[in-house]
Order: structure tokens, then C-alpha cells, then sequence
């Protein structure tokens, strides 16, 4: 399908040569999603820190433990998320809350089309978070 829209706007004049190469989507398209950092604009709780941990494709990480973070932090991640992935990979973010069920904070999907350094925000229930990554 995408090689499909490619070539009509191709032949529409609507995208040059130059930058289809670059914007081609393949079946076979592999990279390494890397975390760099999370940043915590408006936590999501009210009287207590935030306890976050991120779902990537379903899998929970931290897996044994959760990130602490309130209003204005800054979490260091360069180094502790190195994953391979094929054409997309979904990343959620979540509050663990000890009493009540845990409070989800958003859910975000992020391609393999070409080397990226990106952000993407988080702010479901009331939380607003920044998290920066890097696609190679």
C-alpha cells in the first residue's frame, strides 16, 4: 500500500525522487529504539510522586521496579533501553498506584522508516511527559 501512495504522488509530482528513498517504508526495515531520557512536566498524582514504568510492545520496563518522578524532574535513560525492532514498536507509559489500579498516561507508536532522534509526550489522565529516543 505504501509503495502504492508513493507512486502516485510520484507521479503526481507531488514527492521527487530524492526524497522517496528516503520515506520508503520496508517489510524488512530493522532498527534499535534507544531511550535518552524522560521528562515529567505535570505529574500525574496529586499528593504522592509518581511511580512510572513504560509497557514497549506489552513488555513492562523497569521490569522489577518503577521510575520516581514528580513535576519537573528529568530521568538519565542513555544506555538502559537498546531494543531492536522491525518497521514499528509501541511504547506506553504508565503510573504504578499501590491502592488502586494503575493509571495509564498515554501510548505512542514510533516507526523505523529512517535514523531519528525524537520526542514524543505522554499526557493522558492529567500527566503531561516528554520522552526523548533516539531510532537508528
Amino acid at each position: 500500500m505504501t509503495n502504492l501512495v508513493i507512486s502516485i504522488f510520484l507521479g503526481l509530482g507531488l514527492m521527487n525522487l530524492a526524497s522517496y528513498d528516503k520515506h520508503i517504508m520496508r517489510d524488512d526495515l530493522s532498527c534499535t529504539l534507544q531511550f535518552v531520557g524522560i521528562e515529567c512536566i505535570q505529574q500525574e498524582g496529586t499528593y504522592f510522586n509518581d511511580a512510572i514504568y513504560f509497557k514497549i510492545n506489552g513488555d513492562r520496563w523497569p521490569s522489577n521496579r518503577n521510575i520516581t518522578m514528580e513535576s519537573g524532574d528529568y530521568a538519565d535513560l542513555e544506555g538502559y533501553v537498546n531494543i531492536r525492532f522491525s518497521n514499528t514498536i509501541s511504547i506506553e507509559l504508565w503510573d504504578d498506584d499501590s491502592y488502586d489500579p494503575d493509571d495509564f498516561l498515554g501510548k505512542k507508536i514510533i516507526t523505523c522508516s529512517y535514523e531519528s532522534n525524537g520526542v514524543v509526550r505522554f499526557t493522558e489522565d492529567g500527566a503531561n511527559y516528554k520522552l526523548y529516543y533516539r531510532v537508528n
